[in-house]
């Protein structure tokens, strides 16, 4: 984190590793201090406040990945119920008003590190529900149930919702293969329908690769060069990165990732050198399409890195609108490195920069050109999708 995390000189001197060294020293080793051990790892990670660091369990660890049955989201000083996943007692839309009988407003002061000091209605609470014991709804007390974290379902999906409207929506931007499908399967609507709408609300993030194939109906009709004369992005290509990196994205060509081949190149040629600038190709360009002619991207808090990238990128199209909540903003540190140990434990974390050309790190947190607050009407019907149709219908 001192010599190979790219924001290793931007945040010099915020964390204290000796104070956590000394609480892993005290630990005894066994199975049952490995949940103790990631805790205390994930705590010093805190400390350079960036949500692309964190250690957590490997596939191959005995731990079981747990959680309370349900999810939330902060609302004004509650924690509203936005889905039920095991926990049958409760319902969708109930507030919660005290963990622990401490209020939520409180907690959120005590939890400015975990929250990463972000404004209320950002905050990320479901993991910290785990930190406690009991719930109250409405005056009635509640205790937490625990139960096996359900694995997550990725979407990626079409839908025709009128002879002149299409919507796409994506969770992620892991792997091409399942973008280029929806692509593919809708490439003679895509050439016909006026209005696109894109729901990334929820994004998981990815690579840029993922959505290439999209770009061509997100782009003004005509060549769109991509090249960006206002920013770089730089890779902190130390020694162990370039080596680390070198494995991880074989790995990824062997699995059958066809987009990586450039990458591996650059590495291989600027290994050991630092940081080094990834330059624009001044010959790339994309030929945009004349329809659709008007895309509407739903975005939210939920929506981050690759999913920043693709907002920041249809936003730039005057064939696009920005509707919802801005996205999480976490391009400063991106291009996550992989160290797997003793087949129990994961480090990520980000070996790319990105600056304006003045050297200033931007986040790429985007906001909407329409901005629609969240609030509990949402669970009951799609205020953002009802909006986005309204402003297509006129």
């Amino acid at each position: 984190m001192q010599n190979d995390y790219a924001g290793y000189i931007d945040k010099k001197g915020r964390d204290a590793p000796e104070q956590f060294r000394r609480m892993i020293e005290e630990l005894e080793e066994g199975h049952d201090n490995d949940q103790a051990f990631i805790d205390i790892v994930q705590s010093y990670l805190l400390d350079f406040k960036d949500h692309h660091v964190f250690f957590i369990k490997s596939e191959e660890s005995e731990l079981k990945d747990r959680d309370v049955g349900f999810k939330v989201r902060r609302y004004e000083d509650h924690l509203v119920v936005v889905e039920v996943l095991d926990d049958d007692r409760l319902e969708v839309g109930q507030r919660i008003g005290c963990l622990d009988g401490i209020p939520i407003k409180e907690l959120s002061g005590r939890y400015q590190r975990q929250l990463y000091f972000e404004a209320d209605e950002r905050q990320k609470w479901n993991g910290l529900l785990l930190n406690h014991d009991t719930f109250e709804i409405e005056g009635e007390p509640y205790t937490f149930k625990h139960f096996d974290k359900k694995a997550y379902t990725p979407i990626h999906k079409g839908e025709l919702l009128s002879e002149d409207t299409l919507i796409f929506t994506f969770t992620d931007f892991i792997d091409n293969a399942p973008v280029d499908k929806v692509v593919d399967e809708f490439k003679e609507e895509l050439e016909t329908v006026e209005n696109l709408i894109i729901d990334i609300r929820v994004n998981l993030g990815g690579s840029s690769f993922a959505y290439h194939n999209l770009l061509k109906y997100i782009l003004p009709e005509g060549e769109n060069a991509l090249e960006d004369d206002d920013h770089m992005m730089e890779f902190n290509l130390t020694d162990r990165n370039s080596d680390w990196l070198l494995e991880l994205y074989e790995e990824m060509m062997a699995g059958g990732s066809t987009q990586l081949d450039g990458m591996v190149k650059f590495i291989k040629a600027n290994r050991g050198d630092g940081f080094v600038a990834l330059a624009d190709d001044p010959n790339f360009s994309i030929k945009g399409t004349r329809k659709p002619s008007n895309i509407l991207v739903l975005t939210d808090t939920y929506c981050a890195s690759a999913g920043d990238a693709f907002a920041l990128t249809a936003q730039s199209s005057s064939k696009v609108t920005i509707m919802g909540r801005d996205t999480l903003g976490v391009l400063d540190y991106a291009n996550l490195n992989i160290r797997r140990y003793e087949n129990k434990f994961e480090l990520y974390y980000p070996i790319s920069r990105y600056s304006d050309r003045k050297g200033a790190v931007i986040t790429g947190r985007v906001k909407p050109d329409i901005h629609i607050p969240w609030t509990p009407e949402h669970l009951e019907e799609d205020i953002d999708l009802k909006e986005a149709l309204g402003l297509i219908n006129g």
